[in-house]
């Protein structure tokens, strides 16, 4: 549309054909979703876009975890009402059996040494190796949020403030005094993600910072660096906006995105 019009926009005009002013124009940027632009013009798909998996059942899928553990497995597809479905690059899906998700949260993942985990507000389930789920051991508190730092694994979100980790090279013990907690003054976690040696808490209003810091204590805070004032709490930070990418975060929080 320009100005109110719809016109047949030419993006490389040839000289033979007739085309208005308006029409004839070259755009400094150029979206292609699913493809990038060569370096003469055409367009080029990219480089893995030429499969579809389906799960062959009629629900929404919640959660793709990109994760190759053999030749075939390309990852799996996590469906809104807590199934789990193996995605295979040379043949149909299958669902994993044993254990499905059972919390109404959006799930989140990670990989600990190969196993995938993941988390949704209930008990905290992995992927076994074959085709099987079942209950992380050890436990662990029923979290929204999970992450591996430092050869451990972090959960969060089973409460406002609290956040506990596992013994080192494992998943599957956690001792009671594994814990500790972001400031609160009203403000809960509603996010998290780990950096290098960095787990980043995005609250309410504020990004609190841990970071490994080794010995009895573990982890320590390192910072905390305010997002909005309490007056624009009531449209703080969106839980599941939060993108990680360029070594930045990206997020949306008192309607407008920040890095």
């Amino acid at each position: 549309m320009i100005k109110g019009q719809t016109l047949n926009v030419a993006l490389n005009p040839l000289a033979a054909k007739q085309l208005r002013e308006a029409e004839v124009f070259y755009p400094a940027h150029l979206a292609i979703y699913n493809g990038v632009r060569t370096d003469a013009g055409f367009f080029k798909q990219r480089p893995g876009y030429d499969d579809i998996w389906a799960v062959g059942v009629n629900q929404p899928i919640h959660l793709l975890i990109p994760h190759v553990r053999n030749v075939n497995t390309v990852g799996f597809a996590v469906m809104d009402n807590g199934t789990i479905y193996e995605l295979y690059s040379d043949r149909t899906s299958a669902q994993i059996t044993g254990q499905t998700l059972n919390g109404v949260y959006r799930p989140t993942w990670c990989n600990f040494d190969g196993t995938p985990i993941i988390a949704d507000g209930q008990a905290v389930v992995k992927i076994n190796p074959g085709t099987t789920s079942s209950l992380l051991g050890g436990s662990p508190p029923a979290a929204k949020f999970c992450a591996v730092i430092a050869d451990r694994v972090i959960l969060s979100g089973y409460n406002d403030t609290d956040f506990v980790w596992s013994d080192p090279g494992t998943a599957e013990i956690w001792p009671a005094g594994n814990t500790s907690s972001v400031t609160g003054h009203g403000e809960s976690i509603k996010y998290m993600q780990v950096a290098g040696t960095d787990i980043f808490f995005f609250k309410t209003a504020n990004i609190e910072i841990w970071s490994h810091i080794g010995g009895t204590e573990v982890f320590g805070r390192r910072a905390i660096i305010p997002v909005m004032d309490k007056f624009s709490r009531n449209r703080g930070i969106a839980s599941y906006s939060v993108v990680q990418g360029d070594e930045a975060f990206y997020f949306y929080a008192d309607g407008d995105f920040w890095v």
